[in-house]
């Protein structure tokens, strides 16, 4: 009440002044009405006064309030603010109030209607565009002691609620003295289907009431009052005088400045427009108001005053229009999304005309602000666009999440994802076709560069190119140089220590080293093969599979004079012991054959010898290179032919001679398949010559390559040489019993690294490994069990805390009597696919490690204790009605990529950790996660809901959290229902019925 004196006090005050401007605001009318205010304030009518206050400054106020809310697939941004409206007049809570409470208070009858209007102005991007419908049930309107009339159920398309709002009808009950609270719900729905959505304040605190994320419940605290002991008190308090002597002249003043001739009413003197509107919206109590209320305010005042005055209240109320415009657009200006329309409108309206030179400069300068700010935008779209990765893309939404390009920009990265799908398939095949270590591990590393982030191929990328990459510093033989006709092969040593020296599996076959490189010649089809030697003794081999070879034949024929003796004739050669060959008509002899028959000679001494051992004289032969013929001397054909007719009419029974010492493919083939000693190489060989002249040997050769791999897998040398004294590996038994001997001595120690220095790729190098990871192991579970308390498992209402070797599962279920806890999980949901859990307790004890070892490490910090968790791998068993069983054996702990207070990422490496445990153990598969809630409760918050949909989608799927900040760890486990639906958070109430530790 104090305070509406103070506003006749100032109005009366501006009467006496001759500011006709002012006294002229109200029409006879508005007199009246004013009058009859008074009137009732002062005899206290009887009336209902209504007034509130809020416990959250952010919700209620003029200033809106922002909530990111998703719907589906569909995500934006609701905007809400809350008012009270009463006839044609809006009244809003005050935002510089400590009290928060209205403006003033308001006097109703019983016939009085008010209206609660909740306003929705949602992003032009966000969810209006979509297919929901938001809806608000009969039952949310939830109020006490009957003081309001519940309104009907009401149910508004979305795309109808852009820049709208809803009204709720109001009435209050005579005689209401209770607090009371206006509970408004509303939900999202889709063709009558409840749908599930979030929203949450710009803190992120989730704003659901109910668990099942179906439901939102925003809270108006409103207080009613009996208004005549407010009338009572206020006339206590206000002295009997002041009452007295205003009102009459109150009644009076208003009466003149209604009446008044227009002719008499001076011109009020030049007033800046912010006193203007500061003296009149001060006057009429919209200091505080909303900016559309001002200014519809504003228009009311000038209907009300005579046409005399209205010219002056006119220029007077345009020029507070301006001002109010111009400083809404300054603020619109001023915030990141700077929406184009605001700036670019106003420059077009008519109120622009009436800006000063420095409001103009000021508003060209935000305008200018504004586009610049939107050219940025547009050029960080258009430089996503020219590099057109998904992480181009991705910056830009970051920088822009609002943007008017994001829709584009997230159909481009879902097209660059199959496209990424594709090169990960190329890159596979790729990869496949190269038996190059470093050629893969490049692969895959390019692929890495170029993929997007956070896929699928990813960790299989890594995988792989980790794998790769182990072996690109092996030393190693690969090839630079395929046969490109002449028979050369090129190949070049890799990683080792120079100088490199190398031998040939056939003896023929020569070997150039220069550096690095080796040439080959090879002049016949077959398998060459090689072994290169480093100077540590370090050994790699390759094998050349020459499929066209430089042959080089005789194509041409020259005639032999032989005169005198007696034929047959044979072709010796001097000086080297070769059998001499039989000279016919008709053969041609393979350069090849030739060569190596001489010892790879080039150039030689022969002569002719005839049957009777008489020599003619020596002549020189050289074989050319490629395919040239070879020269035979100067003779005449003639003569050759002579003799070769006349070797066939003599020795026509003896052709098996020729050539004696030129060994057959078949002959090769067999001695590579000796020399491999393998059973693969011998059975290539029987696969190749099915009816060879060795396959009576071929039994023989497997037994004794299977009875030297049993004797390497006993460490007993006595089971082979028993057998087999002369057999194939008789060379190898003396060193390798030196080698089993060694091998024995660091198994009993223990110092497998002793071994391993001495035989890095001896036949127990992998066993010393797998041992020393396995000591470590041990060493480790050692020292945390020396550390570990004796922990167990309290499970609410249940006498047995071991589980049995018995279910009632589809499949056998085998498990110990003792070793492990169940957990039987309608203990906490009616509705669950998973019925109960076993897990080992080995498995718990993991996961207390890792608990321990993250609080234990916070404390000596000084810091807050952060997320951990890790991957739950055992067996699901599927019940007779399709419910499931699941059997925990191991939990598998991860370093996250990041996690604090709130917070646990899994990265790259995580999920290689996960795919290395499910390749050490192939029997057990991924049934759930863990990871920890350090004092925030037990439930799914909306980043954990992305990782079960995205990794956890099976109906056996198992989410266990653990609260580190509670006594006893407060464990659950959140599984899906019959309906796939997750089960979330338990009511506040049933917290204590959680698991937790004892």
């Amino acid at each position: 009440m104090p305070r509406f004196f103070r506003f006749i006090q100032r109005y009366l005050k501006h009467l006496e002044t001759g500011m006709q401007g002012m006294t002229c605001l109200f029409h006879r009318s508005a007199g009246r009405l004013l009058a009859v205010a008074l009137i009732g304030m002062f005899w206290a009518v009887p009336a209902l006064t209504l007034s509130g206050q809020t416990a959250d400054p952010d919700w209620i106020g003029s200033s809106p309030a922002v909530y990111n809310i998703e719907v589906g697939k569909t995500k934006g941004q609701v905007i809400m603010q809350y008012f009270l409206l009463k006839g044609n007049k809006t009244y809003y809570w005050r935002s510089n109030n400590p009290a928060r409470k209205f403006d003033e208070e308001l006097n109703i009858s019983e016939k009085d209607e008010f209206r609660v209007k909740v306003e929705f102005r949602l992003d032009p991007k966000g969810p209006q565009n979509s297919r929901y419908a938001l809806e608000i049930p009969s039952e949310s309107w939830v109020t006490t002691e009957d003081c309001f009339i519940e309104p009907k159920v009401l149910n508004f398309p979305m795309r109808a609620l852009a820049n709208g709002h809803l009204e709720f009808p109001l009435k209050l009950s005579a005689g209401c003295d209770k607090s009371s609270k206006i509970k408004l719900d509303f939900r999202f729905v889709d063709n009558g289907k409840v749908e599930k959505f979030n929203i949450s304040d710009h803190f992120g605190n989730i704003l659901h009431r109910k668990t099942d994320q179906y439901n939102t419940r925003i809270e108006i605290p409103i207080k009613v009052h009996d208004s005549r002991r407010l009338a009572e008190v206020a006339q206590a308090k206000a002295p009997e005088k002041a009452t007295e002597d205003i009102a009459p002249k109150t009644g009076a003043l208003i009466e003149k400045a209604t009446t008044t001739a227009p002719a008499e009413q001076p011109v009020s003197p030049r007033r800046t427009p912010e006193e203007w509107m500061t003296d009149t919206l001060e006057t009429i109590a919209l200091k505080h108001g909303k900016l559309i209320d001002q200014i519809a305010a504003l228009e009311m005042l000038q209907d009300a005053v005579s046409s005399p005055v209205r010219k002056e209240l006119v220029r007077e109320s345009i020029a507070a229009k301006v001002k109010i415009y111009f400083d809404n657009y300054i603020l619109a200006t001023a915030v990141p999304s700077c929406e184009e329309e605001l700036t670019i409108k106003f420059g077009e309206t008519p109120e622009y005309a009436y800006l000063d030179e420095a409001d103009r400069k000021r508003y060209e300068d935000y305008k200018t602000a504004c586009e610049s700010k939107q050219n940025a935008e547009k050029r960080a779209f258009n430089a996503a666009k020219n590099n057109d990765t998904v992480k181009a893309y991705e910056a830009y939404r970051k920088a822009y999440p609002q943007g008017k390009y994001v829709a584009k920009a997230d159909s481009r990265i879902e097209e660059i994802k199959n496209i990424d799908k594709e090169a990960w398939t190329d890159t596979e095949q790729e990869a496949g076709k190269t038996e190059d270590p470093c050629r893969k591990a490049a692969l895959f590393d390019a692929y890495l560069k170029n993929s997007i982030h956070h896929t699928n191929y990813r960790v299989s990328a890594e995988r792989e190119r980790k794998k790769a990459s182990e072996h690109c510093n092996d030393f190693r033989i690969e090839s630079v140089r395929q046969d490109a006709g002449d028979g050369v092969y090129v190949l070049e040593v890799k990683n080792g220590e120079k100088p490199y020296t190398g031998t040939a599996g056939i003896e023929t076959l020569r070997l150039k080293i220069d550096g690095t490189k080796i040439t080959v010649k090879v002049l016949e089809e077959g398998d060459y093969p090689l072994t290169v030697t480093d100077r540590s003794g370090k050994s790699a081999s390759y094998t050349i599979n020459a499929v066209s070879p430089d042959l080089m034949l005789i194509v041409e024929e020259e005639k032999i004079v032989v005169r005198g003796g007696r034929g047959p004739f044979y072709f010796e050669v001097k000086d080297m012991e070769v059998e001499p060959y039989l000279l016919q008509k008709g053969r041609e002899i393979s350069s090849a054959d030739l060569c190596k028959a001489l010892g790879m000679k080039t150039s030689f001494d022969y002569l002719i010898r005839d049957v009777d051992g008489n020599l003619s004289g020596v002549e020189t032969m050289s074989i050319g290179a490629g395919s040239k013929p070879f020269p035979v001397g100067r003779l005449l054909l003639a003569a050759l032919l002579l003799a070769v007719a006349f070797a066939l009419y003599r020795f026509r029974n003896k052709l098996s001679t020729l050539l004696p010492n030129i060994k057959t493919k078949e002959d090769r083939q067999w001695e590579r398949a000796l020399q491999a000693k393998t059973r693969r190489s011998i059975e290539a060989y029987e696969e190749q010559y099915p009816d060879g002249k060795y396959i009576a040997n071929v039994p023989g050769i497997k037994e004794d390559i299977e009875t030297w791999d049993r004797a390497l897998e006993a460490s007993d040398l006595s089971i082979y040489t028993s057998a087999y004294p002369e057999g194939i590996f008789k060379e190898e038994v003396g060193e390798l019993e030196k080698e089993i001997e060694r091998w024995e001595e660091c198994r009993e120690s223990g110092r497998y690294s002793h071994y391993l220095e001495e035989y890095p790729a001896g036949h127990f190098a992998v066993k010393a490994k797998e041992s020393m990871m396995e000591q470590k192991d041990n060493e480790s579970r050692k020292e945390k069990q020396l550390r570990a308390p004796s922990i167990d498992i309290h499970l609410p209402d249940q006498e047995n805390t071991e589980a049995q070797s018995e279910s009632n599962t589809v499949g056998p279920v085998v498990l110990p009597a003792t070793g492990y806890y169940t957990f039987h999980l309608n203990t906490h949901w009616a509705d669950t696919l998973v019925q109960q859990v076993w897990m080992s307790k080995e498995a718990c004890q993991d996961a207390y490690f890792l608990i321990e070892d993250a609080t234990r490490a916070a404390f000596m910090q000084k810091d807050t204790i952060p997320e951990v968790g890790g991957f739950l791998l055992g067996v699901p068993h599927r019940n007779e009605d399709d419910t499931f069983d699941v059997r925990i054996e191991k939990f598998v702990s991860v370093k996250p990529q990041n996690n604090g207070e709130y917070e646990i990422t899994f990265g790259r490496e995580a999920f290689i950790q996960l795919d290395d445990a499910l390749e050490k153990d192939k029997s057990l598969t991924t049934v759930g996660w863990m990871h920890t809630h350090p004092g925030h409760g037990l439930f799914l918050s909306g980043k954990d809901l992305e990782v079960v949909e995205a990794f956890f989608r099976e109906p056996y799927h198992l989410s266990m959290e653990v609260d580190t900040k509670t006594r006893h760890l407060d464990t659950a486990f959140f599984t899906r229902r019959k309906d796939r639906q997750l089960n979330n958070s338990l009511p506040t109430s049933n917290a204590k019925a959680w698991f937790s530790w004892a």
